[in-house]
């Protein structure tokens, strides 16, 4: 089938893809493979605040509440200064031990688009979706040869800045899995590798990466082992009404 001139032009452009638009940037990386028959999307779950959780106990929502006051000074996720105030308290917080495997994980609304149809129906979803609701790229596709790949993606949590930039630009280099491109959200950024990996090259991977934790973001990745492929938001646009875009190549 001839490919039509449209997505030949987005591949092209990965080739100069700075200021990319993220839509056209993952229709570049599936294009660029035409050994894919499947994508999958999804519809993202978020969990509610942990202190905004009904069967916390007072105990649970004092441990909590220093926690926020300590993450806010040191820079550290929520659940990695919970944790370890946990390894030093007197007692065992069950609850809060619980909710530590709250998981609402993408499996539920993912869905699959066959490779030939995936740009304008990608094009389509990210434009309708409604401010509240978020699509994401699931990393894992099927081949037409019938075995499952994975897109590398990973999720930083360092706040947007220059320094931010060149660091998670220098570790995703480390990650070794070929070409990648660093997409900057409101809060942080993105990596998505250009180069498919085997099932067993994603677990490696995402190993590499918790090395570098908290600079990748730890709970992030744990929740995409348990749905065994990650996923990364795409739309919609970013609070500031600004479209999510390229802004480094690395490789």
């Amino acid at each position: 089938m001839k490919e039509s001139t449209a997505e030949a032009g987005t591949e092209k452009n990965l080739d100069k893809p700075l200021n990319l638009d993220v839509i056209d940037m993952i229709i570049g990386i599936v294009g660029a493979h035409p050994e894919i028959a499947v994508v999958f999307l999804g519809q993202p779950q978020t969990n509610v605040p942990l202190l905004g959780r009904s069967d916390l106990l007072p105990l649970d929502r004092d441990l909590i509440r220093t926690a926020w006051r300590q993450c806010s000074e040191s820079g550290l996720p929520l659940w990695d200064t919970v944790m370890l105030l946990l390894s030093r308290a007197d007692q065992i917080y069950d609850t809060i031990l619980n909710q530590a495997m709250v998981h609402r994980g993408i499996s539920t609304t993912q869905f699959s688009v066959m490779s030939d149809a995936f740009a304008p129906k990608i094009r389509e979803l990210s434009e309708s979706k409604p401010p509240e609701q978020m699509l994401a790229m699931c990393s894992k596709v099927q081949l037409k040869k019938g075995t499952t790949e994975h897109i590398p993606m990973m999720d930083f949590r360092c706040p947007v800045s220059p320094h931010s930039l060149q660091l998670v630009s220098t570790i995703a280099k480390l990650f070794d899995v070929g070409k990648g491109f660093i997409v900057e959200t409101d809060r942080s950024y993105h990596f998505y590798g250009s180069e498919l990996l085997t099932e067993q090259e994603w677990l490696k991977f995402l190993g590499r990466a918790l090395q570098f934790s908290p600079i990748v973001d730890r709970a992030w990745i744990a929740h995409q082992l348990i749905d065994l492929c990650c996923n990364l938001r795409i739309a919609p646009r970013r609070p500031d009404g600004k479209e999510l875009r390229v802004v480094a190549v690395v490789g």
